[in-house]
């Protein structure tokens, strides 16, 4: 698993009354022969809810070659998606950490 920016594979908008969120999924790179999937959900958007917003997550994922990672960072801009008027996130992982 490397930091940098990677690919958020399922990005569903969730809104709440107050503030947008998305859920998040997916797998990590194949490091030192096994992977690990994680699954969650992004904090509110930071910046407005316009064309600079992020989110910052945290999560977890699940156990894997006996331990899990915990993995931290923020989401890219808003990426549009073609032909709607709903857009994705591109996942920057800031810090990874063994557990």
């Amino acid at each position: 698993m490397k930091k940098g920016k990677h690919s958020l594979k399922k990005a569903h908008l969730s809104q709440t009354t107050d503030r947008f969120q998305h859920r998040m999924s997916g797998n990590t790179s194949i490091n030192v022969g096994h992977r690990h999937r994680y699954s969650g959900i992004t904090g509110a958007a930071i910046n407005g809810q316009g064309p600079r917003h992020f989110h910052r997550f945290r999560q977890m994922t699940q156990f894997a070659d006996g331990h899990r990672h915990l993995l931290s960072g923020r989401t890219s801009v808003p990426i549009r998606v073609s032909g709607s008027t709903l857009h994705r996130h591109g996942i920057i992982i800031e810090n990874i950490k063994r557990m």
